[in-house]
């Protein structure tokens, strides 16, 4: 087990995090308790945040991945020439596994699993000579179906880890094959609460997966429909706690599937790069985008709010470029930004 422990004093901020407030109106005023290399975190590009079941945070960067306790930072990174470590430093999704222990991680160099108890990495790489290997190194999503298997998306297709693990099972692309997919660029994947799959694309919209007939159903984008999704490129996939699922879209903004009607609600946003959703606070639904800072959407009234970086204010986000989202077991919401570290997002109601 290849780690190291950061120096980290972040007390103060733990305190505040444990009694945020539940977010009130949009009046009220929000700060953000800002976390960077200066408080011991190695690398300031947070692109994935998950919870484990024992309360621990663990952050993916592009330097490796840190646990983290409230207190201090243990960080595990590559060993070059050690299969048994982390298999690259930068990190670009993670996925926690329905134990609560085990994390699935994507890297820029293929796919490792994670024991959070043991510190133990299992990795799958792209292997040109093997057919059955990972499609490609770089993986971008991660997520099981309601059958529990575990389906991978990478910048070369769609894969699914056969059941003994020792191979992946390839989704060929086919442009205008009805029930295959479009591209080969996969961005996002979803399991809803019902168990169903979702896959979203970069540039061939969104699809839903046919178990029965192992294929796919298309979403695509149609700007003359109201009705319909808004761009093919969806980067994020979330559903609320009244099962409706929502989508982040670059070059367009925020969608909702309405489950009973079937239509889609659409909401541009005033930076339409939107590179993830988050459904995890009620009322709300998050979008952070690649330089136009986050937005709150407010559900009940469809009115956003923006939040941006400012060197002259203290309590402002760190960075315009938000990387990704975590709501903890408290209901605490964290921001990581791509340069800027991560965020505790404090709001503070005039009541």
């Amino acid at each position: 087990m290849k780690y190291r422990r950061l120096r980290l004093c972040l007390a103060a901020a733990w305190a505040v995090a444990l009694c945020v407030p539940a977010p009130a109106v949009a009046e009220d005023v929000v700060r953000f308790v800002n976390t960077g290399l200066r408080e011991g975190l190695a690398n300031a590009s947070v692109s994935s945040m998950v919870q484990d079941a024992a309360g621990f945070v663990w952050i993916g960067t592009q330097g490796g991945l840190h646990r983290w306790d409230g207190r201090s930072f243990t960080l595990y990174e590559n060993e070059p020439f050690d299969s048994t470590t982390l298999p690259h430093n930068l990190i670009q999704t993670m996925y926690m596994d329905d134990d609560g222990f085990t994390i699935w991680i994507g890297t820029y160099g293929g796919l490792t699993k994670f024991d959070t108890r043991t510190g133990e990495f299992s990795s799958w790489r792209h292997d040109s000579n093997d057919r059955a290997s990972l499609a490609n190194d770089v993986v971008v999503a991660v997520a099981r179906d309601g059958l529990g298997r575990l389906w991978v998306g990478t910048l070369s297709g769609l894969d699914r880890l056969t059941e003994d693990g020792k191979g992946f099972i390839h989704y060929p692309v086919a442009p205008g094959q009805s029930g295959a997919l479009a591209v080969g660029v996969i961005r996002s994947l979803y399991r809803d609460t019902s168990g169903e799959l979702w896959v979203g694309s970069s540039g061939g919209g969104l699809y839903r997966y046919l178990p029965d007939t192992d294929s796919f159903k298309a979403y695509r984008a149609n700007p003359d429909d109201t009705h319909a999704l808004q761009s093919d490129y969806v980067f994020s996939i979330q559903e609320d706690e009244r099962g409706d699922l929502w989508f982040g879209q670059w070059f367009f903004g925020v969608s909702k599937l309405d489950r009973k009607t079937g239509l889609f609600v659409n909401y541009p946003l005033e930076d339409g790069r939107v590179y993830f959703v988050n459904t995890k606070i009620p009322g709300s639904v998050f979008a952070g985008t690649w330089g136009g800072g986050l937005f709150e959407l407010d559900r009940t009234t469809g009115e956003t709010r923006r939040y941006r970086s400012n060197t002259d204010r203290q309590w402002s986000l760190p960075h315009d470029t938000i990387y990704s989202m975590l709501v903890d077991a408290s209901g605490n919401a964290w921001i990581g930004t791509n340069g800027g570290g991560f965020s505790l997002l404090v709001r503070e109601s005039d009541d």
